[in-house]
């Protein structure tokens, strides 16, 4: 209850809130911003801003105060917020329920990929889900694991593959299997190990992701801590890039298993230490308990696991 003893029946009374509305103004509490919402909904920012200005003129208080730093929720605002985000909430639970009830897919799912991972499980991850969910729309997109969080985020994606980190401390992420780091060349006058020390890489020319990225980041820190000088010849924020000039023949690379299974290349497991991250499928916490949700999850997986052990044999 509010300071002045309004409660949320005294909100909903004599208005005319709809999904759409709550939607509305939920994305927008999220995103902290107008133009960030509206870019997210898929609406102008005029739109948006009249239907929040028209429901605080029916609610009778202010929502949000606007200032220079952004959006500023007020204590009546967090209130209906919080009522929106429950009501939301419960149209997804029973809108998940009814399709369960008569044995239906969703209309269309979104499934976000890590790079170093979209070449190699696109196509076997479309395959599984076709047979899975024919009637379903299919739609993969790649990106960085930071923004594929910012899409679970957002509801711009239902789930997404990537590596595990701190980012991923509000979901729940299942883990699928360890993604382990490999020295992979495309070389005729070479002939790679089984395994190679971490020691041992500073005698190979390489070309690794630009310094933003993890995996650039993590074998900068071990190398470091083992005084090992990397012969870092180019960089990229690509990974096409950085697998083409690999095929040239240009330098070696560095790479997550899957990513190196390019035709003709070799590969060499880095060790002492071993450089892994869990691999884990990700959703957005609501969308966890459904058990139509689950079985999609499942399949992804398994057609992962598969994959994996296909290729490693």
């Amino acid at each position: 209850m509010s300071d002045d003893g309004r409660n949320e029946s005294h909100f909903i009374r004599g208005t005319r809130l709809n999904a759409r509305n709550l939607n509305y103004l939920l994305k927008v509490a999220e995103s902290g911003s107008f133009s960030r919402a509206a870019i997210i909904l898929g609406v102008t920012q005029s739109v948006l801003s009249r239907h929040v200005q028209e429901l605080e003129s029916e609610l009778d208080f202010t929502i949000f105060h606007r200032n220079g730093r952004g959006l500023v929720v007020t204590k009546d605002g967090e209130l209906i917020i919080s009522m929106a985000r429950r009501i939301m909430d419960e149209i997804d639970a029973t809108r998940d329920l009814v399709e369960e009830r008569r044995g239906s897919s969703p209309d269309r799912l979104s499934v976000g990929l890590i790079p170093s991972l979209a070449s190699a499980a696109t196509v076997p991850l479309i395959r599984r889900l076709s047979a899975m969910m024919p009637e379903t729309m299919l739609n993969f997109q790649e990106a960085s694991s930071g923004t594929l969080v910012e899409w679970l985020n957002d509801g711009r994606i239902d789930l997404a593959c990537l590596d595990d980190g701190p980012m991923l401390k509000r979901f729940n992420p299942m883990p699928v299997f360890s993604n382990q780091l490999y020295l992979a060349c495309h070389r005729d006058n070479v002939t790679l190990p089984k395994e190679t020390p971490i020691a041992d890489l500073q005698q190979y020319p390489l070309v690794l992701a630009s310094k933003e990225h993890i995996t650039r980041r993590q074998m900068d820190q071990v190398a470091r801590n083992r005084n090992v000088r990397l012969q870092i010849e180019y960089e990229s924020a690509s990974l096409w890039s950085v697998i083409k000039i690999t095929d040239s023949g240009l330098a070696m690379t560095i790479l997550p298993y899957l990513a190196t299974l390019q035709p003709d290349w070799q590969r060499s497991k880095l060790v002492s230490p071993e450089i892994a991250r869990n691999l884990c499928i990700v959703t957005p916490l609501k969308r966890q308990n459904s058990s139509r949700m689950q079985r999609i999850l499942n399949a992804v997986r398994e057609e992962l696991q598969r994959l994996y052990a296909a290729s490693d044999s």
